[in-house]
């Protein structure tokens, strides 16, 4: 059996797909199984791929079209490694990012999941970015995921085994953030990292799901959004009401806080506190964490508000 199955939903990639299989099959690394599920795309993507020939390729068809989610989770389902790593069908990735993802894994058995960073490359492959600054500490991870996702999906690589024990799986219907409510769910059950390396060279263009999400149905997103939070701070054991809930999910947005008087700032700070108090008796915090980067995320917030 293959150490690692690698990911990779395929649909409407004909532009890209040749150098994002190289990409994979170019790693210094060579114990995987490339699962390359197709999607049924409308343009010359499996024309493409049918002249790539490696037997580490194994390509699985949907009877149809069902998205990035249900994808992903129809190779999850005929995986064999050990670990799994992410990747979509317009990325790139150092040559080395298995091998330092799979010794990680190794050498770290506390650790389940694994991410780095991620430069931004355009639509000829040109870096348009730096590294983006990760967060490293799997106590302030979990923190964190209250407020935003802390891991880029293409640059994971985690342990078959929390799919297996928790039945996670990649759930439709949230335009864009299929990962994020994934993530969210995981770090219930697992414990994650990251490195400040850049494993992902992530190609943003306006075909990508997020970019025509984002253009089209930010208000539905917001929406998803929330309700992403929301779950994440129930199932990790707060004890809030609704009302407490829309207050945190209205001050801490996706795209940044409405304008909030200083009453609401208030509550804003009351809640906090209250959340800091219950984290102190809930065992998937660090409290000292938590009251640490609620601070931090207060203050931005209060910076955001008093431009």
């Amino acid at each position: 059996m293959p150490k690692i199955s690698v990911i990779m939903p395929i649909y409407n990639a004909q532009k890209y797909i040749t150098k994002t299989v190289e990409s994979i099959l170019g790693q210094d690394y060579s114990d995987f199984e490339l699962i390359m599920v197709d999607d049924n795309p409308t343009d010359d993507t499996m024309d493409v791929l049918s002249t790539i020939n490696d037997e580490r390729i194994r390509l699985i068809h949907n009877e149809h079209n069902m998205g990035i989610a249900q994808s992903r989770n129809n190779g999850l389902a005929v995986a064999n490694g050990e670990y799994i790593a992410l990747m979509d069908d317009d990325d790139l990735c150092p040559n080395d990012r298995f091998s330092f993802e799979n010794t990680y894994l190794d050498e770290h058995p506390e650790i389940d999941v694994i991410g780095g960073g991620y430069r931004v490359i355009d639509k000829d492959s040109v870096f348009v970015t730096e590294t983006t600054p990760m967060i490293i500490d799997p106590d302030e991870i979990r923190v964190q995921f209250m407020f935003y996702c802390p891991m880029y999906n293409g640059s994971t690589m985690y342990r078959r085994r929390i799919i297996e024990d928790y039945g996670l799986r990649y759930l439709d219907g949230f335009l864009g953030m299929e990962d994020y409510r994934f993530w969210v769910e995981a770090s219930l059950h697992s414990r994650m990292t990251n490195t400040e390396r850049a494993l992902l060279y992530w190609r943003q263009v306006a075909t990508t799901e997020t970019m025509r999400v984002l253009e089209h149905k930010l208000d539905a997103r917001e929406r998803k959004f929330a309700e992403i939070q929301k779950f994440y701070i129930l199932s990790s054991g707060f004890d809030l009401s609704e009302e407490e809930l829309d207050l945190f999910t209205g001050a801490f947005r996706e795209a940044g806080p409405f304008d909030i008087p200083q009453e609401n700032l208030d509550d804003v700070l009351c809640l906090l506190d209250k959340m800091s108090e219950q984290a102190v008796e809930l065992p998937l915090y660090n409290s000292e964490v938590v009251k640490r980067v609620f601070g931090q995320r207060f203050s931005g917030l209060m910076a955001k508000v008093n431009k």
